[in-house]
């Protein structure tokens, strides 16, 4: 089929993102009219490109899922099924004719797919290893087994490959799922950098680890590491995160029946549908028709008691609609949710009132688990994720008691009012004062008992011998009275002396079985709302009560003040049982007052409001996060050095050093001092294996440095002065680049649109001249008016527009311009000027275009001169190169990491609308990029080994 004939069936008036996904589409059509992609000859060329079908089509379309991602878990399960024979073993010549043909579709066309590309290079390095001579990692797999009676694990690998609720796990199963882990594209979606950073790395370098992490968490359910005389155990997270399913959203009231009709075209809410039972015996466009009916009561609802910026999440979403088709009410469900625990005579259930209504709030229930368990497959591997928040909680293993969210909580320090340590010393020392006072009352009472009997002794002497009998039973009446007093008086003395060391034990036998009975463990599903568009979005620990058992699985989670409180008052009396067993008999009348005063004072307002009043006055949870902080969960990242300590079983933490960076320039000199620092830096960068120095961390963000990229590599490689290299290489080329363009009022006018479509204020709109400006003159005259706060802000968003459009090309000199990439990538068509101009006419008319645009279009043209949507070359990386080289796009950024973000890396730019070097968030092709906001002056932390 030519390229008129694809561009007959292309939509009219639309985005460049809708159009590039609709030409793929098109493409994916043709090339399964035109040869059967799944042949003999070519048995996996099929799973190579089926994702750009429907999948891909419908998730651009929707705007709820990252095309890339929601096609890469698909794409990696039917690499992982294809490597395999049916008996479950790894099949060489399988994985030899795979990698053949994945090569020959290494790197996508496909504008807004970059990253598609990156995927798939991951996927062959792991094949790679996969068919290495040692085989280490292929002995790894072979030896997997599915998992051993653990329902949570069973139910991950369900998850990964699409199996219903109750099918059975195979040999081949279990290998499937967890080569399809290795093999995902691993990125970070919560506030877990100092896990995924290194966990990219080692899924990368070091994939056996994982498969023996994997193996560990089948069989017993937990990871386990002893190192340095000390041992910790985490179990297998019971979350796989959030997915995309709490994505905000936003939209006026006015186009609410439009945006649903978007949002029901998401491939991933039309399979939670039918995972869930719901309007199975529909089509698909009556399952969308019959989505948007009933989400729009609901939708307007919401969004009309809203302020100016109306949003909703996902999870609201498909909550609306698993209560519309289960005929339930918000205040219906919520009353069931807090509902009483069902009674049960003699083992039989009692039935109570409006049962009906009950197993319909049952069922949405169900409904809403079942559907957010499939949402979060587009775009995630359970398992993957399941392993990253299990390693995560192995931050804390060097904290110390008194280091926890627990320990301030509960206010173990004494001199902490209505705390538990205040509260058990104080009641101490009452029974100490007691004792005491038992002590000095009955000393004086035997003095005065012993005066009485050596009274009655003398007379005894001298009595007549009749009275003689009265008065020795007198006497010995007081002579037992004082051994009865004595004794109690020495039983005083020891239950004082034993009192007055009694606190300090106490605390000691209590801090073991709290960490015994208690552990943090790292929750994906915490979340703070104080987060910007660029920013993390923080997770943090929740605390799980163990029950005094080992099996990791029956560990409770608490979510709240009554379970909390419900679990403080079940250790204090299950921990009564052990102080009475290994303290001395007559302890048991000290010991039960004390734990029941403790329990009594559980049950007082003051404890748990003190409680959260300590927890504010602390400083261990991270300042920020104030709106996610209790006793039984705090927002907080981790800690990489401690983790790794952990996970590599290293006798202490791993080797650092501490930077305090005071500018960009200075983050340059001192990552090109850490790399030429490295032992034998070269060789580990050319035959790199798991390395704690590819981890980095600055104050706010663990990721993952790069030596290798170019042109950092030809930096430190050179032996160079780090900074007269940026001068030379960066900085001046940028600077004449941007200081050559001039902005006319159209052009200024483009430039300010396409902020105020990004958020910024319509008022920007007035704020340009008929002057031509240099960049940075532009970019002072249109911030000078705002307020500080809100200029630096606007000064980020103007410096990435500016970056990603500039240089600006005429409507008509398009064309042109892209025939002069092709030509200089030595691609010849004929109707190169045609197919631009044709793919013109399917977009809005503009005055001008940027340059990210203009490169789209060019590689839209090539998709359509070459009729296919991959290519053993990177066209994307050489179209942006040639794009640079004609002055058709900025300098590239200095790209030296990844950010574990998915669609950004980090780099150095020239900033042009201040003019000054900045620390950027790029993607790789360094077109799309924005600056990072960073507190300079504080130190970074390096690995040094």
């Amino acid at each position: 089929m030519d390229w008129q004939t694809h561009l007959k069936a292309l939509p009219q008036q639309s985005s460049l993102a809708r159009l590039s996904v609709a030409v793929s589409r098109a493409l994916y059509l043709d090339l399964q009219t035109r040869f059967p992609l799944d042949s003999d000859q070519r048995p996996f060329s099929g799973q190579l490109i089926s994702a750009f079908g429907d999948l891909s089509y419908y998730a651009q379309l929707s705007g709820l899922h990252e095309p890339v991602l929601a096609r890469n878990q698909p794409f990696v399960l039917g690499v992982a099924q294809a490597v395999f024979n049916e008996a479950g073993a790894v099949d060489p010549q399988r994985i030899k004719a795979v990698m053949h043909e994945l090569k020959q579709h290494a790197f996508c066309l496909e504008p807004f797919s970059y990253y598609e590309s990156q995927a798939r290079q991951h996927v062959l390095a792991i094949l790679e290893r996969l068919s290495h001579a040692d085989g280490s990692l292929s002995k790894a797999i072979m030896s997997f087994s599915p998992p051993s009676n653990h329902r949570l694990a069973e139910q991950r690998v369900r998850e990964t490959l699409g199996l219903p609720p109750r099918a059975q796990i195979t040999v081949r199963d279990a290998r499937v799922a967890v080569l399809s882990m290795l093999l995902s594209y691993f990125r970070q979606n919560v506030g877990s950098c100092f896990a995924t950073a290194p966990g990219i790395v080692l899924q990368r370098y070091s994939p056996e680890l994982l498969v023996r992490d994997m193996q560990s968490l089948f069989d017993r359910g937990r990871l386990e590491r002893y190192f340095a005389g000390e041992g910790m155990e985490v179990p297998f997270s019971q979350s796989v995160g959030v997915g995309d399913f709490k994505r905000v959203l936003s939209a006026p009231v006015k186009e609410t029946q439009a945006l649903l009709r978007r949002f029901a075209q998401s491939p991933a809410l039309d399979a939670a549908l039918l995972a869930a039972g719901i309007l199975v015996d529909r089509s698909r466009e009556q399952r969308e028709q019959q989505v948007v009916f009933w989400l729009m009561t609901p939708v307007r609802d919401h969004l009309s008691k809203q302020g100016a910026q109306p949003l909703f999440t996902i999870e609201q979403l498909i909550t609306w609609i698993a209560m519309q088709a289960h005929g339930v009410t918000q205040e219906a469900l919520q009353r069931y949710k807090e509902r009483p625990a069902p009674l049960v005579h003699n083992g039989m259930l009692v039935r109570t009132l409006n049962d009906d209504k009950g197993a319909a709030c049952d069922d949405c229930l169900s409904a809403i688990d079942t559907m957010v368990s499939s949402f979060k497959r587009f775009g995630e591997n359970p398992l993957l994720k399941a392993w990253e928040y299990t390693v995560a909680s192995m931050t804390d293993h060097q904290s110390a008691f008194t280091n926890t969210n627990l320990y301030h909580s509960l206010g173990v320090d004494s001199k902490q009012p209505n705390g538990i340590g205040h509260i058990l010393r104080l009641s101490i020392q009452t029974l100490l004062d007691r004792f005491n006072e038992e002590v000095k009352v009955g000393q004086r009472d035997y003095q005065h008992l012993g005066m009485q009997a050596n009274s009655l002794r003398m007379r005894l002497n001298t009595v007549p011998s009749d009275s003689r009998f009265t008065m020795e039973l007198e006497y010995n009446k007081l002579m037992s009275s004082m051994n009865e007093l004595e004794y109690r008086v020495q039983m005083a003395n020891r239950q004082a002396h034993y009192l007055s060391n009694l606190f300090s034990r106490l605390l000691e036998c209590y801090f073991d079985w709290f960490a015994d009975y208690f552990q943090e463990i790292y929750d994906p599903d915490l979340h703070s709302q104080k987060v910007g568009q660029y920013d993390d979005a923080p997770a943090g620990f929740r605390l799980y009560f163990k029950h005094g058992r080992s099996d990791s699985s029956q560990w409770q989670a608490i979510h709240n003040e009554k379970e909390f409180l419900d679990v403080l008052r079940e250790f204090f009396r299950s921990t009564e049982s052990l102080l009475l067993a290994q303290e001395p008999d007559e302890a048991r009348d000290i010991i039960h007052p004390l734990v029941t005063e403790i329990l009594q004072h559980l049950q007082k307002p003051d404890f748990i409001h003190s409680a959260k009043e300590r927890l504010k006055r602390s400083r261990f949870v991270d300042e920020g996060a104030e709106d996610v902080r209790t006793p039984w969960a705090y927002v907080s990242g981790g800690y990489v050095d401690k983790l790794l300590g952990a996970y590599l079983k290293l006798d202490g933490l791993p080797q650092t050093k501490r930077m305090a960076v005071a500018n960009p320039v200075k983050l340059f000199s001192a990552l090109v001092e850490v790399v030429r620092a490295l032992p034998s830096a070269e060789g580990r960068i050319e035959h790199p294996g798991f390395s704690m120095e590819r981890v980095i961390c600055s104050p706010t963000h663990a990721f993952i440095l790069q030596p290798h990229r170019e042109p950092f590599r030809a930096c430190w490689a050179d032996g160079v002065d780090p900074s007269a290299w940026l001068d030379q290489h960066l900085l001046t080329p940028s600077h004449r680049f941007f200081n050559s363009l001039k902005l006319n009022k159209a052009m200024q006018h483009y430039l300010v649109e396409q902020m105020v479509q990004q958020g910024a204020p319509a008022e920007l709109l007035s704020l340009t001249t008929k002057a031509s400006l240099a960049p940075q003159h532009f970019g002072q005259r249109v911030l000078q008016p705002f307020a500080k706060p809100a200029r630096a802000s606007l000064s980020h968003l103007l410096a990435s527009v500016c970056y990603q459009q500039l240089p600006l090309f005429r409507w008509s000199d398009v064309p042109e311009a892209a025939e002069r990439i092709a030509h200089h990538l030595d691609v010849r068509h004929t109707d190169w000027r045609s197919i631009i101009r044709a793919l013109l006419e399917r977009l809005p008319e503009q005055r001008y275009i940027g340059s990210e645009m203009l490169q789209a279009l060019v590689l839209l043209g090539m998709m359509l001169v070459e009729g296919k949507l991959f290519s053993e070359r990177d066209w994307q990386t050489d179209v942006a190169e040639a794009a640079r080289e004609l002055d058709y796009a900025p300098p590239s950024p200095l790209l030296f990491a990844d950010s574990n973000w998915f669609n950004y890396e980090f780099g150095l730019a020239l900033n042009p609308v201040t003019g000054q070097l900045d620390l950027w968030q790029c993607n790789g092709l360094g077109h799309i990029a924005r600056p990072w906001s960073i507190a300079w002056g504080k130190p970074w932390l390096f690995f040094v080994g």
